[in-house]
């Protein structure tokens, strides 16, 4: 009977956190949207590859919503959210309890932006997913587990939902790399090596599976020109170049903002 009342006070816990960190979301009467989420939504529900992002985090909704409500896709967002916080506290090895999980997930959504991220239907919210579950990963023993599998499933997700977040993580990965191998941690190489190699494979599969080609992005060019355009690399790059030279962009060199 002790174990029923102590798992009924652990799940009330938990579901009081999920709550509390999808709180502007239920302020707000429905899951908050941007711009963007209906490019989402739609790379998703018509099974399409979007040019300028990936479709995972298009097909999460997809299949989370049930075609029902797209609440299923916050709520989800808010239980990994606590699932990490969890996570948390058993690798810095904090004595366990779940009113530690209800305290830091009040503190996080009332003094950060958390809560926002967590009750919108945009994948911003696994970029910090991602960070956080690549350090307890890296941080946990070589222990298997499920919430270990669980950790690889969330990492490689967020990994995938953005492509900011797959350059993110193969860029940690080869700096940390020469690192790792300089004072031989084995296991964290392992886990370096292995994390992109599978980002790698569900993003060249989910593509070849809709598209019957292997990419990661169909223009990566472009995110990079906006890069350089944004930090006024490429206008004076086409200044200088294209009196000698014949760019696409020449023509529209006055217009760049």
């Amino acid at each position: 009977m002790e174990k029923y009342s102590l798992l009924a006070r652990n799940s009330l816990y938990y579901l009081i956190s999920l709550a509390v960190l999808l709180w502007p979301a239920i302020y707000n009467g429905y899951p908050i949207v941007y711009p963007d989420t209906g490019a989402y939504i739609a790379s998703g529900f018509y099974g399409t590859v979007p040019v300028d992002r990936p479709i995972i985090y298009g097909l999460l909704v997809r299949h989370v919503s049930m075609l029902y409500s797209l609440w299923f896709v916050v709520v989800l967002q808010g239980i990994i959210a606590v699932f990490l916080i969890a996570e948390t506290l058993k690798v810095l090895k904090v004595r366990f309890d779940v009113l530690w999980v209800l305290a830091i997930s009040v503190f996080i959504s009332l003094c950060t932006t958390c809560g926002y991220y967590i009750g919108q239907v945009m994948p911003d919210i696994f970029t910090s997913y991602m960070w956080w579950s690549l350090g307890l990963i890296l941080l946990k023993d070589g222990k298997r587990s499920v919430s270990y599998i669980l950790l690889y499933i969330v990492m490689v997700v967020s990994s995938t939902t953005h492509l900011s977040n797959f350059s993110g993580l193969l860029l940690f990965s080869g700096v940390l790399l020469p690192i790792a191998f300089v004072f031989r941690k084995r296991n964290i190489i392992k886990k370096l090596l292995l994390l992109p190699a599978i980002s790698v494979l569900v993003m060249l599969s989910t593509n070849f599976i809709i598209e019957e080609n292997f990419f990661l992005s169909k223009a990566p060019n472009v995110f990079f020109s906006a890069k350089l355009n944004s930090t006024g690399v490429l206008k004076d790059f086409l200044q200088k170049n294209c009196a000698t030279a014949k760019y696409l962009l020449c023509d529209y060199q006055e217009i760049l903002p």
